[in-house]
């Protein structure tokens, strides 16, 4: 259940995440260059970027979903769990992933 919330969220945001990118800036290379990181199986790298993005913007969506794929990714699931369940708040129509 827990994977399939990740994928979920994962989809939707990429989705999200390259319509916004047309207005790309400071935070969206960031957030490029952490999910890039994090495709390439980083996920140190990938967290560290979302914390410095989350610093400056919090509940910064993306930044959000990068940092609980990292941690999941890093075997930190207890703290993933509150990170994904932020996310999930500001994307309810993905509650019951």
């Amino acid at each position: 259940m827990f994977n399939q919330l990740i994928k979920s969220l994962f989809k939707h945001r990429s989705k999200s995440l390259s319509d916004q990118c047309l207005d790309s800036g400071p935070i969206y290379d960031k957030i490029l260059a952490g999910f890039d990181t994090l495709h390439n199986g980083n996920y140190t790298t990938a967290l560290d970027l979302a914390q410095e993005i989350l610093r400056d913007t919090p509940h910064q969506l993306d930044a959000l979903l990068l940092q609980g794929i990292s941690l999941t990714g890093l075997g930190e699931h207890e703290k993933a769990i509150p990170v994904l369940r932020e996310l999930v708040t500001y994307l309810p129509e993905n509650a019951g992933a």
